[in-house]
């Protein structure tokens, strides 16, 4: 009975450790992420990793290139952050107006299809 009661346990340990073991999807979901060629898997090789990664530094410099230009808007608080077209605003601007004036102007970059704005009114730090 014991070793019944350890053969179990040491197979229950060794499933759930194993890192190669990978939750199922059911057919409809499966089809859903097969037929969406922006969703990457985790397992995604190293090559593809590194062109998303790429293609998405590439997009925060053009959208950080558009609102560096924008007459009356001071960037230079404002940090970028793109994953899949999707773009974050992050840090302060010194004025509320500039804050939908850096969002719009985002919104306008080829390739990015949302912006979160996380910009927040007034000087931070000295």
């Amino acid at each position: 009975m014991n070793q019944k009661v350890l053969l179990l346990a040491a197979v229950v340990t060794v499933a759930a450790l194993n890192p190669s073991a990978y939750a199922q999807n059911d057919a409809s979901s499966g089809a859903a992420a097969a037929a969406s060629p922006s969703a990457a898997p985790a397992s995604a090789p190293p090559s593809s990793r590194k062109a998303m990664k790429a293609a998405d530094r590439k997009l925060a410099r053009a959208v950080r290139k558009a609102i560096e230009h924008v007459k009356g808007l001071d960037a230079t608080r404002i940090a970028i952050v793109a994953n899949d077209g999707s773009v974050t605003l992050a840090g302060s601007v010194p004025q509320a107006a500039q804050v939908d004036v850096a969002v719009q102007h985002a919104k306008a970059v080829p390739g990015v299809t949302s912006v979160t704005s996380r910009l927040e009114v007034g000087e931070i730090g000295p």
